[in-house]
């Protein structure tokens, strides 16, 4: 009996000991401080279970096992852990160490997300990352973000670049939401490639959309792609000019581009014509020239002269060689030629003083014959006292009339004329001739007064004194046999006496 009881009591200890179940006590601490963690989650054999006051997870009805074990808890990085039950109940601790990043959810575009848009975040420190957004919906995730002020710069084609800051805590472990709108741009690059295939340089770019956009700038980068930022979004006028070449103007529609830049690629034609500027007179300018221009083909021109300060302007003038002529009345004919070109953009002087055509006025008139001084010209005789109406057939040099009056010559070489004074002319006739036994005129020459004398039988005497030009000094009529005249105040020279009455008439020719 004693050898079978002792195996069964064996047996029996062996089976109580093999269902034995045992507690696994879990402490979690924060970590280096020994404060116990509340509310962590400790999750072991499929159980999960929350640490009481204490810190404390106890779980039960555990076999003679090894249990892993892992802990979570709010704001601290998670923990993980072995406990093994060997014939007793197990006890066992775990520190959490606090969290130090979370996770940042970008939000961009407002209500679509922009896709494309480059985020770069800093701490200012070791910290920086970037990403390009491909979310449609938004909420672009960026994790293990450390605490503290973050910075972000979110650029994105056709739209403002953003920048902004955001704090990264625990935030309940809950993500830090940003939420950026960026606005769209309105302005956009313009790049002028001018010349082709080299670059022009020092030609002006004038740009405008007809309204406060207004700027201009002058070519320098021998590479081209002259840039002009922030230029507003819309139709834009450019006109391009630069010496020596013709001006090119055009239109170019501004918009996003995807934010590249408008190129403007313009290839300015050589220049082919340019300004003359005639200065015509020395000092003062002479009005009423004529200029002719011509280069001998198809280009000709004229324009007479208005501009009393010179420098009239003939433009468009074609390069190559010029002649030109120059025609005024009462001046010399000027010829000349010169070699159109660019020259640097700034027009050709032409300065040109004719000689004026100097022509004497000047009449004698000696025994009935009036003469003009001057020859080798053309000759127009006319009578003064009829509005200077052409005497027929007088255009010699010399002319005599055949009645008394005044007459004067109108002198002309080429477009030039200028008329003489007019001259009295005193024709005797045989009645004339009669008359002086029925005066007579002393002292001749005369100094302060010259007497007429008469028979006394003549009745009335009509005196007319005279200058050589034809001019009346005295006309008065008087009776006596003595007839005096002061004649104090004439200068000294030749007049002409003219003396009639009813029966007689004659004409003398006095001096003082």
């Amino acid at each position: 009996m004693r050898n079978f009881y002792l195996p069964l009591v064996f047996a029996t200890l062996t089976a109580v000991t093999a269902s034995a179940q045992f507690d696994a006590t879990i402490t979690v601490l924060r970590q280096g401080t020994g404060v116990p963690l509340e509310n962590a989650l400790v999750t072991l054999n499929g159980d999960i279970l929350a640490t009481d006051q204490a810190g404390r997870a106890v779980f039960h009805g555990l076999q003679n096992l090894p249990y892993d074990f892992s802990v979570t808890a709010t704001c601290f990085d998670p923990g993980s852990g072995t406990i093994t039950i060997n014939g007793a109940d197990a006890f066992t601790g775990i520190e959490l160490s606090p969290a130090t990043t979370n996770t940042l959810l970008f939000y961009i575009g407002d209500p679509l997300a922009i896709l494309g848009a480059l985020v770069q975040v800093t701490n200012g420190g070791d910290f920086n990352q970037s990403f390009v957004t491909t979310d449609t919906f938004g909420g672009e995730m960026m994790d293990s973000v450390p605490y503290g002020e973050i910075t972000y710069r979110i650029t994105a084609p056709c739209y403002q670049t953003l920048v902004g800051t955001v704090m990264v805590n625990c935030n309940g472990e809950n993500a830090i939401a940003v939420i950026a709108n960026p606005v769209p741009n309105t302005t956009n690059n313009l790049y002028f490639f001018i010349g082709d295939p080299t670059s022009i340089l020092g030609a002006t770019v004038e740009v405008t959309n007809g309204g406060d956009f207004n700027q201009s700038f002058v070519t320098s980068d021998p590479n081209g792609g002259e840039v002009m930022g922030n230029v507003p979004y819309g139709e834009i006028s450019y006109t391009i000019s630069a010496l020596c070449y013709g001006t090119v103007t055009g239109t170019v529609t501004v918009d996003c581009n995807d934010a590249n830049g408008i190129a403007v690629i313009a290839e300015l034609a050589p220049a082919t014509t340019n300004n003359l500027f005639f200065y015509i007179g020395d000092p003062m300018a002479i009005l009423g020239a004529t200029v002719e221009v011509s280069n001998g083909a198809g280009f000709n021109q004229s324009f007479v002269t208005t501009d009393t300060f010179g420098g009239e302007m003939l433009d468009s003038v074609p390069y190559g060689d010029i002649s030109y002529t120059i025609t005024t009345p009462c001046y010399e004919t000027v010829f000349g030629s010169l070699t159109v070109n660019c020259n640097n953009g700034e027009g050709i002087m032409v300065m040109a003083n004719p000689a004026p055509v100097v022509i004497d006025p000047a009449v004698s008139f000696v025994a009935g014959v009036l003469t003009a001084t001057a020859t080798g010209v053309d000759y127009q005789w006319v009578d003064c006292a009829n509005n200077n109406a052409p005497v027929d057939g007088a255009t010699d040099q010399s002319f005599e009339a055949v009645q008394s009056g005044n007459y004067a010559v109108i002198l002309s070489s080429g477009d030039c004329s200028v008329t003489s004074t007019c001259t009295a002319v005193i024709v005797m006739g045989v009645d004339e001739i009669a008359g002086r036994d029925a005066f007579t005129v002393y002292p001749n020459p005369f100094g302060d007064r010259l007497t007429v004398s008469t028979t006394g039988k003549l009745g009335p005497v009509h005196m007319e004194l005279l200058s050589l030009t034809g001019q009346i000094l005295l006309n008065e009529t008087r009776t006596g046999m003595e007839i005096n005249l002061t004649t104090t105040d004439l200068p000294s020279g030749s007049y002409i006496l003219r003396l009639s009455s009813d029966s007689s008439r004659s004409t003398f020719r006095v001096v003082k």
